[in-house]
């Protein structure tokens, strides 16, 4: 035992001491390969930790909180999903899509550490050699290469764990909504799968064993597909990043919407039947009238944002077919929005035909309601729907009269897309929900029109303090421009990455490219002409990557418009910048290692 103790202690020793030689010879790589570590662990942590809920392996962890619980408190045919159903999707598509950014991230991160070792064992080739000269083992050499992984990795591991942990909380905190628990699962195999890739790339060339090469035989030059991938992954990440905030933009531009500075209260209406419902409705839209408040509309949570509540309707179709079948009856699923009769002037929703809701559309009145031009044209004989009756549930057996068209709106909130685009609108007087949203366009001050809803509420209704319209929009949009941002950080932290493994790749692959350049030489072919040529092959690679993120790109931003709408799926304007800088800097990156290789002596080109 005393003998092993003794045995063991000079191997330590001679292994620290090799390691710290090997640091001082090549403090470059070093260096690049502390600063990947770093940098994938600041990139992946925070981004990692967003994922794992206690329900779920890969489950997203933020969620959207609903505004109003239940549904609007009246009875509807085969149920009913309320906008927080259509939200959690589109959070769940992007969550998916900040996965795969992920992943992406992942593996730029081990290519650039595969990349930056590769360079780093070249370095250190020859000292390897000489110490396996002098009678070094094997055991020797390994023992170096831990202990040079360890000093390495030691700083990076504290301050890049400290940085991702600070970074993943205030990620969650800006997050407009909740997070639920989670297990940490994801985050701990993405930090454990880059501690693995950073200590082989520095124990796999002590453990291999050198092959002879001919004296004839020239190296081949290095596979680009590293870099390819790369390029493609941050560019694919910029790119939807981009036209998710491009998108949020938009949104909030002022004249992107009817928007015009009004004032939105939530309130919730305490009483036991619809019929008393709809009169307290009633008394709220005449009294805001008499106070001088003409511009005013009310209408079932999610309208204003392009939100409803999804639930199926029965068309009385005519004369129609489907699918070779004469079906006169259809039932469809469709968007249910419950507005009055200001509504569709003060949102911008045109009307084509008949006419909207009116006053008179009381409780008292027969049961009316406006279509949506999609619905209008599918789903009634010659696209022909006023006069014919319609089901939405909430209604009489003998349902409701169709009496105008509007035009198809498209939704500004968060998963206004992933519900049906066949939209029903029907009065509040006569579908009077328990939660509201009251819109009021008229300049009035907040507090005294706190007061004024508070007094014409009854007793045990709450009116929640009115907020601007333009803050209401921004905590809508709120969502889709965090996804976008996360996007952007994403896809730069992407880019760092792929920077430091370019960096050291692109000075491998010209190094490879040495005898191809003394034969080029050797036949009399200028220095400057094989500059020119290595720079229009770096320049081919960079292309090759941008054409890769299109390629791959267009299969992820397909499915941005599905959770936002009106999200571009392709927009030039803002990938290209990125295109640029991207085939800038690679091309860059070559520059001087292909200086150097171009007026190398010819002896040194074999």
């Amino acid at each position: 035992m005393i003998h092993r103790g003794r045995s063991r202690s000079p191997t330590v020793r001679i292994g620290l001491e090799s390691a710290l030689d090997a640091i001082r010879t090549s403090p470059t790589t070093a260096i690049l390969l502390g600063f990947t570590l770093l940098g994938a662990l600041s990139g992946v942590i925070p981004v990692a930790t967003l994922f794992s809920r206690s329900d779920g392996w890969l489950e997203f962890r933020p969620t959207v909180q609903q505004a109003h619980a239940g549904d609007l408190g009246l009875p509807w045919l085969m149920g009913v999903a309320g906008p927080i159903v259509a939200q959690r999707e589109a959070v769940s598509i992007l969550g998916s899509l900040i996965l795969y950014a992920l992943w992406a991230t992942l593996g730029v991160a081990i290519l650039t550490l595969i990349s930056i070792g590769a360079a780093r064992a070249n370095q250190g080739s020859s000292d390897r050699r000489v110490r396996r000269a002098v009678g070094a083992s094997r055991r020797m050499l390994l023992a170096a290469a831990l202990a040079e992984s360890g000093a390495i990795a030691v700083l990076p591991l504290v301050l890049g764990g400290l940085t991702g942990l600070a970074a993943a909380r205030a990620i969650a905190q800006s997050w407009p909504g909740s997070v639920a628990g989670g297990t940490g699962a994801v985050a701990g195999f993405a930090t454990v799968l880059l501690l693995v890739v950073f200590a082989a790339v520095l124990l796999v060339p002590a453990l291999m064993r050198r092959r002879r090469i001919g004296e004839v035989e020239l190296h081949r030059a290095l596979p680009t597909t590293p870099v390819v991938f790369q390029i493609a992954a941050g560019f694919i990440v910029l790119s939807a990043g981009a036209m998710l905030t491009g998108r949020a933009g938009e949104l909030l531009t002022p004249g992107a919407s009817a928007a015009a500075g009004g004032s939105i209260a939530a309130v919730s209406v305490d009483a036991g039947t619809a019929r008393e419902r709809s009169a307290s409705y009633d008394r709220l839209l005449e009294g805001l009238e008499v106070a001088g408040l003409d511009t005013v509309s009310v209408t079932s949570p999610g309208t204003l944002a392009g939100l409803g509540y999804v639930a199926t309707v029965v068309t009385d179709c005519g004369r129609c077919t489907e699918g070779g079948l004469w079906l006169p009856i259809r039932l469809k699923p469709a968007t249910h929005h419950v507005v009055s009769s200001d509504t569709f002037r003060l949102i911008g929703l045109p009307l084509l035909a008949g006419r909207g809701i009116t006053p008179a559309d009381d409780w008292n009145a027969p049961r009316v309601a406006v279509v949506s031009r999609s619905l209008a044209g599918r789903e009634f004989q010659n696209g022909q729907p006023i006069g014919r009756r319609i089901h939405t549930g909430d209604d009489d057996p003998e349902g409701s009269t169709v009496v105008g068209v509007v035009e198809d709106r498209s939704p500004t909130g968060l998963g206004g897309t992933v519900q049906p685009r066949y939209a029903v609108y029907v009065s509040v007087l006569q579908h009077p929900p328990r939660a509201a949203d009251l819109l009021v366009r008229d300049p009035a001050d907040p507090a005294i029109l706190d007061r004024l809803i508070r007094s014409l509420l009854p007793h045990g209704s709450r009116g929640y303090a009115p907020q601007s319209e333009q803050g209401v929009r921004e905590a809508d949009v709120a969502s889709v421009l965090w996804f976008g941002r996360r996007f952007e950080v994403q896809g730069w932290a992407t880019i760092g990455l792929a920077a430091l493994g370019i960096l050291a790749f692109m000075g491998l692959w010209v190094r490879s490219l040495e005898g191809e350049i003394g034969i080029r030489r050797s036949v009399g072919a200028r220095r400057g002409r094989i500059f020119l040529w290595m720079v229009g092959h770096a320049l081919g690679i960079a292309l090759k990557g941008v054409a890769a993120g299109l390629w791959f790109g267009i299969a992820l931003w397909r499915a941005l418009p599905t959770a936002v709408a009106g999200a571009a799926s392709w927009d030039v304007s803002q990938a290209l910048p990125y295109a640029f800088a991207i085939v800038l800097g690679v091309t860059c990156s070559v520059l001087l290692p292909a200086w150097r290789a171009s007026r190398a002596p010819l002896i040194r080109s074999y």
